[in-house]
């Protein structure tokens, strides 16, 4: 009988239920204890044998449940981890074809408006940008 005691109400319930007994959710541990050891169908190594089968599947179950979640948790880490690349690529990409294509625009056009635009002050940039703009269009 030291067995029921060590025994979660989870799985007296469900020995209980095995048994053939009616129980109800409100039922205390110690209750659920004389219910199964004063019902006519108890026998003492078959209950023992029972409770442990009980106890077993149930482990089985939560076992089950954790292999699940790490199985999900390694999958959405594996996928954040394939967005980040995806991005850092995209970013390297970007990066590469600006400065790739950079000094292309300023040996086709002959001109070299970014040192010319460093050397203004912020006044006086627009002025600039609109008399660079008029000669442009004149040529």
């Amino acid at each position: 009988m030291a067995y029921l005691a060590r025994s979660k109400k989870e799985d007296l319930v469900v020995l209980a239920e095995e048994l053939g007994l009616t129980v109800k959710q409100e039922l205390k541990v110690k209750q659920l204890h004389k219910l199964i050891t004063e019902s006519p169908s108890y026998d003492e190594e078959f209950t023992r044998e029972l409770l442990d089968s009980i106890k077993e599947e149930r482990e089985k179950k939560k076992n089950n449940v954790k292999k699940k979640r790490g199985r999900q948790k390694n999958n959405v880490k594996t996928k954040r981890g394939r967005k980040k690349n995806n991005v850092k690529k995209k970013r390297e990409r970007k990066k590469k074809n600006v400065n790739e294509s950079e000094p292309e625009l300023l040996n086709n056009r002959n001109l070299n408006w970014k040192s010319e635009l460093q050397a203004h002050s912020p006044l006086n940039l627009g002025i600039y940008l609109i008399n660079l703009l008029k000669s442009e269009c004149t040529m």
